[in-house]
């Protein structure tokens, strides 16, 4: 797990924000819950002691994450493909 600085404009102001990236498990680990410590005990409550009002993560399948409290803000744009479909 990295959390990477981030910058984004809300309502005209510059946020610095964590971005959570690299959170990944093996295949035949995945629905264990493993990585519950890290975020219970480690990574959010070290957020939320920096003064983070939210993180930012993009998982490959938000519904992965909305257990532990994350919720889908955006969905990201559709791109056509080379035939011009989207």
């Amino acid at each position: 797990l990295h959390l990477n600085p981030y910058a984004i404009t809300l309502r005209g102001q510059i946020l610095r924000l964590p971005y959570i990236v690299g959170v990944a498990t093996a295949p035949e680990y995945r629905g264990q819950h493993l990585t519950r410590p890290l975020r219970e005990n480690g990574v959010l409550p070290f957020l939320r002691a920096q003064g983070a009002a939210f993180a930012l993560l993009m998982p490959i399948n938000p519904a992965i994450y909305k257990p532990y409290g994350f919720e889908l803000l955006l969905l990201p744009p559709l791109l056509p493909d080379a035939a011009g479909r989207i």
